[in-house]
């Protein structure tokens, strides 16, 4: 399950505050919305996948924040999370209790295919 909230972000310590990980549920921030599809892989992949365990990238919040973004690098994460300072934010909250799935019927465009195959393909 996914809880998505508005935020204003004053600085990057404000990020930095709100972008955590704990063994349920995992919180981000971004400067535009996903798709909910985007957010329903991004929430799976990053609590049933071994990536996590076996990954350089020892900030599990930002491992999510590669899969929201679709990149596998993390400068290029930051750089893609389009998150403005005083402007329109989202806070993006996942829970473990996601695993038990719902699935939807849904028109994707081509965008939104790369960005599940990418993260299907590079972190599981």
């Amino acid at each position: 399950m996914f809880l998505v909230s508005n935020v204003i972000i004053r600085s990057r310590e404000d990020i930095k505050s709100i972008a955590k990980f704990s063994d349920n549920e995992v919180v981000q921030v971004l400067g535009y919305l996903p798709k909910d599809v985007i957010i329903d892989q991004s929430c799976y992949i990053f609590f049933n996948s071994n990536f996590i365990r076996f990954s350089r990238v020892k900030n599990n919040a930002m491992i999510f924040l590669m899969l929201l973004t679709s990149t596998s690098q993390v400068k290029d994460a930051i750089n893609a999370s389009g998150v403005s300072l005083d402007g329109k934010n989202y806070i993006i909250k996942c829970r473990k209790c996601f695993t038990e799935g719902k699935h939807r019927e849904m028109h994707l465009s081509i965008e939104d295919r790369l960005h599940l195959t990418f993260n299907a393909i590079t972190f599981t």
